[in-house]
């Protein structure tokens, strides 16, 4: 987590926010969470990204993201408590 976080310009404390805050909205829906298999592959940095997925919602990460804006985006993205 420390090292994504560094990587991500982002605290731990706020992923941890964000996974839990993830968790009760699953469990508020009744949904379970699904885990995948991934394959990961040597990429250079400029083709690195990541993908986060906020309901019907896939958004890419990549390299050199605003923190903010994606905080923006997925606060629009997840319907209110």
């Amino acid at each position: 987590m420390k090292a994504w976080c560094a990587e991500h310009d982002l605290t731990v404390h706020q992923l941890k926010y964000w996974l839990y805050k993830a968790q009760r909205q699953g469990a508020r829906v009744g949904s379970t969470p699904a885990f995948r298999a991934v394959t990961v592959t040597d990429q250079t940095a400029e083709s690195r990204s990541l993908w986060i997925q906020v309901g019907a919602a896939r958004i890419a990460v990549h390299p050199g993201f605003e923190p903010k804006l994606l905080r923006d985006v997925v606060a629009a993205l997840t319907p209110p408590c």
